[in-house]
Order: C-alpha cells, then sequence, then structure tokens
C-alpha cells in the first residue's frame, strides 16, 4: 500500500474526532492536508502589528531612529498613544504616534521656515 491508497481509506471525520495523540503518522499527514486544503488560504497575508513595546520597537515599526523619536517625545505628549504599561516599558498605538509625529514634524518644519524668511507674527 502507499500513501495515497492509505489516504483514501481515511475518514476525515473520524480524525476530527480523536485526540491527536492517538493518531498514526498517516492520519495525521491526511489531517494535516485536510486542514491545510479547507483552512490554508484564509489569512495568507499578515497584517502589520497596530502595537509596538517599547521605543525600539516603535522606532522600527515607523522606521526611523530611537533618538528621533525621543526627540519627538521631549516635546510633544505621547500620552494619548500609549495603551498599557508593561513594567517600565509602554505598549503604543503606531498608527496614533504617526499621526502625533507627523504634526509636530508639520509644525516644526513651518517655524523652521518662519524663521528663515523673517514672515513670524
Amino acid at each position: 500500500m502507499n500513501a495515497n491508497e492509505i489516504e483514501s481509506n481515511i475518514n476525515i471525520n473520524d480524525l476530527l474526532i480523536r485526540p491527536i495523540w492517538q493518531l498514526s503518522g498517516a492520519e495525521y499527514v491526511a489531517l494535516m492536508r485536510y486542514v491545510l486544503t479547507e483552512f490554508g488560504n484564509a489569512n495568507t497575508e499578515s497584517a502589520p502589528p497596530r502595537q509596538a513595546i517599547g521605543m525600539s520597537a516603535l522606532a522600527k515599526a515607523l522606521g526611523c531612529s530611537t533618538s528621533l523619536l525621543y526627540g519627538i517625545r521631549h516635546n510633544v505628549d505621547f500620552s494619548d498613544a500609549v495603551i498599557s504599561r508593561i513594567g517600565r516599558k509602554e505598549v503604543y498605538d503606531i498608527e496614533a504616534v504617526r499621526t502625533i509625529a507627523n504634526e509636530y514634524m508639520k509644525r516644526a518644519r513651518e517655524e523652521r521656515l518662519r524663521g528663515a524668511y523673517g514672515t513670524g507674527a
């Protein structure tokens, strides 16, 4: 008997009821093939993370340096973007931090331009 003949004789419904530790190797392989064909393509693309734990993970998610983030955090309050705290680390909502940082960078750029051209109020 080859593997295809063994798999054709296996009833998937019986395998779904039995505990995994009671399955033979061929039954386990047949069950895994069934699961992959039924559910394998359900979520092939993983979504980007929406949270970051700590400033280094946040910097990596945003694609900038930690020193830039610390500089922005020194001037802007990130408390709206903090989801929770784990010990000394904070869990940040990446999109909220991105929004806060973009607004700060836009204001800083405008202030630099005003100062450079002397059009300040």
